[in-house]
């Protein structure tokens, strides 16, 4: 009897676990700033405790989304260093045509230094 008590607690405690990680993978998706370190995390995390595949799916694109927006970013930051007009006017408008989530102040930055450089 008391080894059908211990399984049927370690049964709980899973399904507990998991909920526990969907909703935090999915609060940290929802959030506005997400540090890219801490979504892999809540991926793997999601992934060992068997949450649904939609969550996993969502968080995993979203990551892609991110880490695409970084590399925009970083095409930004390097217009920038070597004060390249057609690379930051080109990166500009590559963010602003496909929606490309960055720091609104590096942005407008971007845009005053552009509009100094014409």
């Amino acid at each position: 009897m008391s080894a059908v008590i211990s399984e049927r607690n370690k049964y709980r405690d899973m399904i507990s676990q998991r909920k526990e990680k969907d909703r935090a993978l999915q609060d940290l998706i929802a959030g506005e700033k997400i540090d890219l370190a801490a979504l892999q995390k809540a991926i793997d995390e999601a992934k060992e405790n068997l949450v649904r595949d939609e969550v996993i799916a969502k968080g995993n694109k979203y990551l892609v989304w991110l880490k695409y927006c970084k590399d925009v970013e970083g095409l930004l930051t390097q217009a920038l260093t070597d004060k390249s007009k057609e690379n930051l006017a080109a990166a500009i408008e590559r963010i602003e045509r496909e929606g490309i989530t960055i720091d609104a102040k590096m942005l407008n930055d971007a845009k005053n230094t552009l509009s100094k450089m014409k």
